[in-house]
């Protein structure tokens, strides 16, 4: 029975049998490899193929490049073999550097496939040298400037001078309130408007808002506007007047009776009481009361029905056509005077356009008293012209 250092040192044997005929093997299948790489590179180079298709001239800036290119020159030279830059898969045919253990399986290895070749594009020096950037934005191509039918530019053809800057009112003003307006000149101006014509430098140039101060006795269309607004205020009570003579129609229908004390129900009045409620009810007690009887019906219906709004229209329009007639005169009288503005119809007010110093010597000749302030340009109202 061999012993176990006999078993050994067969199979160390075996081994190095082994290891020996795959090393032949091997430099068998390498040698083949590099015949047929040198058969394929002379193909290429007869039909101008060359290397170029696969690695680019070394730069002359990169010494190494030339120095690796140099050596491998010179080795190709002295072995008589043919001599490729690119690194190869595998080692030389005349290298052996597989030291490591032979693998269980006993097939060769397997050669990669050759690369499909595409005809080289000879690189200028100049390329070969220049580092890859891109397009500068000069050039890039510019398009033409944009003009105008007349050959301008558009900035050319839009250079008249803007209009002068006109100050306007931060807010909408609530209305005349004498309290909120102050002596200026000889004029009643807003406090907003004062401090403007004092704290704008000279030459500025502001929207003005006149507000005229209308004569009730003023007739527009044969009434006076007292009594248009009278007729408003009647209709704005009606109402009012409904739901209390409800609360007083039963006793209201006894008339003289609630003075002098002869009242059915023993309610006794004092005349001044009776005389007030009287002229507050006014015509209202010959409809809801006939005949000493309250027709409570007929106005609790009257209560349920829409009240008009007739007489309010009405005093709106000849308040409108007042002020109307008063603006407008009076931009007839400041156009004299070189003033430009407008009647603003949606507020009511007279609206122009001065200086400091224009505004201090403004006159009206007579008329109503006039209100000042600045003018608020409201979005969607359009501005005199």
């Amino acid at each position: 029975m061999k012993t176990t250092r006999e078993i050994t040192e067969e199979l160390l044997a075996r081994r190095d049998e082994y290891l020996a005929a795959r090393q032949k093997k091997r430099k068998t299948v390498l040698k083949a490899g590099g015949l047929a790489f040198v058969l394929a590179a002379a193909m290429l180079a007869v039909f101008g193929l060359g290397k170029q298709s696969r690695v680019s001239a070394p730069s002359a800036a990169d010494p190494a490049a030339l120095s690796s290119s140099g050596q491998a020159e010179t080795t190709g030279r002295e072995t008589g073999e043919a001599v490729s830059t690119r690194p190869a898969p595998f080692p030389g045919p005349g290298e052996d550097t597989d030291t490591r253990p032979a693998p269980q399986e006993t097939d060769p290895l397997p050669t990669l496939p050759e690369q499909e070749t595409r005809p080289a594009v000879t690189p200028t020096p100049e390329a070969a040298t220049a580092p890859e950037t891109e397009t500068p934005p000069a050039a890039v191509p510019t398009p033409p400037a944009e003009t105008t039918p007349a050959g301008t530019t558009p900035a050319e053809a839009g250079t008249a001078a803007p209009p002068a800057d006109v100050i306007w009112a931060d807010d909408v003003s609530g209305g005349i309130d004498p309290a909120s307006y102050e002596p200026w000149n000889g004029k009643w101006v807003a406090y907003t408007l004062a401090q403007a014509l004092q704290e704008q430098p000279e030459g500025s140039v502001f929207a003005i808002a006149a507000s005229p101060v209308i004569d009730d006795q003023l007739v527009i269309d044969g009434k006076t506007l007292a009594e248009y607004e009278a007729a408003a205020l009647e209709e704005r009570m009606l109402p009012e007047k409904l739901a209390q003579l409800m609360k007083e129609g039963d006793l209201l229908k006894y008339g003289e009776a609630l003075v002098d004390g002869t009242a059915p129900n023993g309610e006794i009045w004092a005349r001044s009481l009776y005389e007030e409620r009287i002229a507050f009810y006014g015509e209202l007690l010959d409809i809801y009361i006939q005949d000493g009887v309250f027709l409570e019906d007929k106005l609790w219906a009257a209560m349920m029905t829409p009240q008009p709004d007739t007489a309010q229209r009405a005093y709106d329009a000849a308040l409108r056509q007042a002020r109307g007639q008063i603006c407008r005169a009076a931009g007839e009288e400041l156009a004299a005077q070189g003033i430009e503005g407008g009647y603003r119809e949606a507020d009511g007010t007279f609206v122009f356009f001065a200086t400091k110093e224009a505004f201090a010597g403004l006159t009206f000749s007579g008329g109503p008293e006039w209100y000042f302030g600045l003018a608020y340009r409201e979005p969607g109202i359009p501005e005199p012209c």
